[in-house]
Formats: structure tokens, sequence, C-alpha cells
């Protein structure tokens, strides 16, 4: 079966100053049997690409990551005549926001935390309400 894992890794924001943290999500299409080993595979795919220096590196960070965590899996869906041919294993990586030590302790402990969205566009005739 095929999955979309939104795997979530936390980086130290500043080297020197350890109360921020940047939160990127990695979104991972993974082939699967059960979602226990879905989850297993897109850790492992973020960390293929997240604890490699030189990615590290090239997004701003002289250190690796602090924290993986899966915010979410679900099946993929796919809608009849849209398969196209997927690429092997493929990988979104999204800077979603930073966050504070307070926040980092209360995603360590599985609470949650406040995450804000804006949109920064609205299709024009895409809603009825």
């Amino acid at each position: 079966m095929r999955y979309v894992a939104q795997v979530i890794a936390v980086f130290p924001a500043d080297r020197e100053n350890a109360s921020v943290f940047d939160v990127w999500e990695n979104i991972a299409v993974v082939e699967a049997e059960a979602p226990r080993d879905a989850i297993e595979r897109a850790i492992a795919l973020s960390r293929s690409l997240l604890d490699d220096d030189a990615h590290c590196a090239t997004l701003g960070y002289s250190t690796r990551r602090i924290l993986y965590g899966v915010r979410a899996l679900n099946s993929a869906v796919e809608l009849p005549g849209t398969r196209e041919p997927q690429p092997q294993n493929p990988r979104i990586l999204v800077r979603l926001m930073s966050i504070n030590r307070a926040d980092l302790d209360k995603l360590k402990s599985f609470d949650e935390i406040p995450v804000r969205f804006q949109l920064m566009h609205i299709e024009a005739n895409g809603s009825t309400v």
C-alpha cells in the first residue's frame, strides 16, 4: 500500500541561543505493508536526507537535527486516470516554523503546540460561503 507521511525534523535555529528551534516537514511517499512499516520507512528516508552534513549546511545548520517525529500518516488516494509514474521515494521538504524551548519540550512530551497558518493566495472563485 502507498502511504504519505508527514515527518517533522527539528533543528537548533541558532547555535549560540538554544531557545529557538526551526521545524521542518518532510512529506515522504512510501510503499509499505502496514502503517508501522510506513512510519519506519518515512523516518529512514528523512534520516537519509537530513542526517547528511552537506544537506544540513545547505539548509543553514551547522548541527544535525535534534528531533524526528511523525505528524501524520495517511494512505495515498489515487483518483481514476491520474496515476503518473512516481519517482522512487519522492520527498518534499518544507520549513514550517520556528518554535521556542517550551514548545520543543511540549513536542517531546507528545503535547500539542499552537500552529499558525496564513494564506498567501485565495482563489477568486474558490469559496461558496
